[in-house]
């Protein structure tokens, strides 16, 4: 039913849509959230095994090591994969290009934001 009490059974209610999308679009947000952790888990788990399978003289050199690679492979997927979800890669003549369509092309104030 519209403001005026007219009811058209074709049209679809505005909030319907909105809330559709919504929906969709905290869904999306929440699993990306969810595959970022599962990425940078299995990361982690990998930089140790293969941390302890080199080995190190001493537990605290190994700590040390276990401690700086997991961080900076965790840092680094993380920042690339910001990167490539508000890129966009239109104009760089990539096969993939057509999968990453964000909003910048280039470093813009508004992409700090």
């Amino acid at each position: 039913m519209y403001s005026n009490g007219e009811t058209d059974s074709l049209a679809e209610p505005i909030c319907k849509t909105w809330y559709m999308d919504t929906f969709i679009g905290k869904g999306l947000g929440i699993a990306m959230s969810f595959i970022i952790v599962f990425i940078n888990t299995v990361l982690r788990l990998i930089s140790i095994s293969l941390i302890k399978w080199i080995g190190e003289d001493t537990h605290s050199q190994q700590l040390r090591s276990i401690t700086n690679g997991v961080f900076i492979t965790q840092f680094f997927n993380t920042a690339f994969l910001m990167l490539l979800v508000y890129a966009n890669f239109s104009d760089a003549g990539l096969p993939f290009a057509s999968s990453f369509n964000g909003p910048f092309a280039d470093f813009i104030p508004a992409w700090y934001v």
